[in-house]
């Protein structure tokens, strides 16, 4: 399934898979560890030739029961509450951040951690708010490090993983699974107010975009120009997408407070990729659409950036 999903939690919201539980209460992190399964140990077992020997400097790295990669001796596993536990006590002791999902994914092979950080929100222009959020993960395979990042993506899947990793503005720290990955992740731990700090470009920007007037006929130009240039077939297909482009930029989510802006021109692009895009709710979240619209939608932001000159 596209959600590779193992176990966890939402807060205050529901996933669009809704496997998870959904909590009514803000989690401890010891109820955030337990239902999310974090305590899960990685284990590193010895690797073996079809003799029986032993291959010196491999690993066998498992957890769930299951071999996640076979690896060098200098991979080191973190545990989930090294990983998560100093970012949920801090942030969650003076109210500054509210934990919204917790999960593991991949077999076990990722576990994931997502706060919304209300003093990072903000309004763009009056009724569109821009929520912004914390996402923190700790891979226990070879194929995922460990990080932090602010971001606009509540993760809540692999594919919510993947958009999320895929934005080309977040500020993202990582670090890979070597001898020296806990004194990085505590270096990455007090780089998180650094960073939070820095969101006011990403607002100031936002703000600029919805200063900038548009008028129709420039607002079609920029929606030609994020749709591209293809054969006779995407052409079509592209036809179709503007008009759902040019609707959206009219009368969708609020258009009315982005009306004739920029802003709204990217929104329109925004809401079309997340809601519009696939023929069912399960095909936008597959992982080949994620991917092209979170494409998609960068390159909606860098046409917007160019038209504002920022």
């Amino acid at each position: 399934m596209a959600h590779e999903f193992v176990a966890g939690w939402t807060y205050d919201h529901k996933s669009w898979h809704g496997l998870e539980t959904c909590l009514h209460e803000q989690p401890d992190y010891d109820t955030a560890e337990r239902l999310a399964r974090w305590g899960e140990p990685t284990t590193l077992r010895e690797v073996y030739d079809e003799q029986g020997n032993v291959i010196d400097g491999w690993k066998r790295v498992e957890r769930f029961g299951t071999i996640h990669a076979i690896a060098t001796d200098r991979y080191t596993p973190l545990k989930d509450s090294d990983a998560f536990r100093p970012a949920f006590a801090a942030l969650t002791a003076d109210g500054s951040a509210i934990p919204r999902s917790g999960m593991t994914l991949a077999g076990g092979g990722l576990s994931v951690l997502t706060f919304e950080i209300p003093g990072l929100s903000a309004e763009v222009v009056s009724g569109d708010t821009l929520r912004r959020y914390l996402f923190l993960w700790n891979g226990h395979n070879t194929h995922f490090d460990c990080g932090a990042q602010f971001g606009d993506v509540c993760v809540v899947c692999m594919n919510t993983a993947r958009v999320a990793w895929r934005e080309e503005t977040a500020r993202r720290a990582r670090t890979k699974h070597t001898t020296n990955v806990r004194t990085n992740m505590d270096a990455i731990h007090r780089a998180i107010d650094v960073q939070r700090r820095e969101f006011s470009l990403d607002l100031d920007i936002m703000r600029r975009l919805a200063e900038f007037k548009l008028d129709r006929t420039t607002a079609t130009k920029y929606f030609r120009a994020v749709l591209g240039k293809g054969d006779a077939a995407e052409m079509e297909r592209a036809d179709w997408r503007l008009d759902r482009l040019e609707a959206n930029y009219v009368g969708g989510v609020g258009s009315q407070a982005r009306a004739g802006t920029v802003w709204g021109a990217f929104s329109a692009v925004t809401e079309f990729v997340t809601h519009q895009r696939g023929r069912t709710d399960s095909s936008r979240i597959v992982a080949d659409q994620f991917g092209a619209g979170a494409t998609l939608r960068q390159h909606a932001a860098d046409l917007a950036r160019e038209l504002v000159g920022v």
